[in-house]
């Protein structure tokens, strides 16, 4: 429904950022979901460069309050108004009326159902538009080992062909050991040097020969969509990135 927007969702309870994932990904098939467990860690993901179409954040966290994130995302060049759905207890009009006007575009009461939530991701994301976020990819080195789980048991590995903060495209062999098809999900160990692992959730979207290695057939690219991205890789998956920048001049492709 949502698939070309990637949600970010603040929650320092891991059980309702694992419920909200859920809602995001699998019911509204958003394109991606962030997740980090403060306003503190979801603040400094967008400052390092993180792109999000929407965000869903408690108020209250340990060391901050939703308010501070809101002040950085208005007065952030090209975030001002991304969408921003506050989950809270506190429904007062005194809250509510603070909340607002720190920036709020629609709030939900805890405890709440999956369809108030539905309720209103749709009423901010019909003003959003569903235009999708074309990140640049960069290419990857040739030391950037990949491992694909898919399910319990089939596990393959393969090299970083490109990479941006959306997906990945690997280079591998033919998945003989358990067929992989269009959609599939897998999750992705990335190692990059120097002791670098990043590990992300994934959906398998395209696959085709490796030209460079033709007629060899049993070589193939798969493009992966990421799917889900905590806020610890995110983070070095954008460090990781920035190393990679220097290497092209230009945008390779879009995920």
């Amino acid at each position: 429904m949502f698939g070309n927007l990637i949600a970010m969702v603040v929650d320092k309870s891991p059980a309702i950022e694992k419920i909200l994932t859920s809602i995001l990904l699998d019911q509204l098939r958003f394109h991606q979901v962030i997740s980090a467990n403060s306003a503190t860690d979801a603040a400094q993901l967008l400052k390092s460069g993180a792109k999000v179409d929407m965000i869903v954040s408690s108020w209250d966290f340990d060391d901050s309050t939703a308010e501070a994130l809101l002040s950085d995302i208005r007065h952030k060049p090209g975030a001002a108004y991304t969408p921003f759905i506050l989950m809270t207890k506190d429904t007062s009009e005194q809250f509510l009326v603070k909340a607002f006007k720190a920036g709020v575009t629609e709030y939900i009461q805890k405890p709440f159902k999956p369809e108030d939530l539905t309720k209103a991701i749709m009423a901010v994301a019909v003003a959003k538009g569903s235009e999708r976020r074309q990140a640049p990819r960069y290419m990857g080195k040739k030391r950037n080992r990949i491992v694909m789980k898919f399910g319990k048991t089939a596990a393959y590995s393969g090299t970083l062909v490109d990479l941006s903060t959306g997906g990945m495209m690997v280079r591998t062999s033919q998945f003989m050991q358990n067929p992989v098809n269009i959609y599939d999900s897998a999750t992705i160990t990335l190692y990059a040097e120097p002791n670098i692992t990043i590990e992300v959730k994934s959906e398998v979207r395209r696959m085709e020969p490796d030209v460079n290695s033709l007629p060899d057939r049993t070589i193939i690219r798969v493009a992966f969509m990421f799917t889900s991205v905590d806020a610890v890789n995110m983070q070095k998956l954008l460090e990781l990135i920035e190393t990679l920048k220097p290497d092209i001049p230009e945008i390779v492709g879009a995920e």
